[in-house]
């Protein structure tokens, strides 16, 4: 009589294994979702680095008098377009000297760019002086509504320097 008792209390029931399959299931779904938010926030992190560094090449291509196809442009302007493109062109010269797209994040979303009022702007040669004198601010977001504070970057561009925020 007491093995029979013994048997009934080592099994679990149904109702136990479906709670712990359940916890099981939500901690998984918890996961993927931050996973994706991270996966996303990096994608727009490279995106911020790249156009820091374009921006970073328009300036120094100014200060050293880069030559480009055989002549020094006067100066190095920065762009970017509607689509999502950013160019680095050079005055008098017909091809852009360097030329990227911002890609999709692994949802197949756009990453958003916000421009401040300048759209493009540009470096003077041998001095790199900056034209509009103002600050410029790009703007990129991991989300359509720029919301999450955690996937946005400032790139500020004055007079002097450019920073990441």
């Amino acid at each position: 009589m007491e093995n029979k008792q013994q048997k009934k209390h080592r099994a679990f029931t149904l109702i136990e294994f479906l709670v712990v399959i359940t916890i099981i299931g939500l901690l998984i779904v918890a996961v993927s979702i931050k996973r994706r938010e991270t996966i996303t926030r990096k994608n727009v992190e490279i995106q911020a680095l790249q156009v820091k560094q374009a921006i970073e090449l328009a300036r120094d291509y100014a200060l050293t008098g880069e030559v480009i196809s055989g002549q020094v442009p006067k100066d190095f302007e920065f762009l970017i377009d509607q689509s999502g493109t950013y160019t680095i062109k050079g005055d008098g010269i017909s091809s852009p000297i360097k030329q990227g797209n911002f890609k999709k994040d692994d949802n197949n979303n756009d990453i958003e760019v916000y421009l401040g009022a300048n759209q493009s702007f540009e470096y003077s040669v041998p001095h790199a002086e900056k034209s509009p004198s103002g600050d410029t601010q790009i703007i990129l977001c991991g989300d359509a509504a720029c919301s999450k504070s955690s996937m946005k970057y400032t790139i500020t561009v004055t007079k002097n320097s450019v920073q990441l925020n």
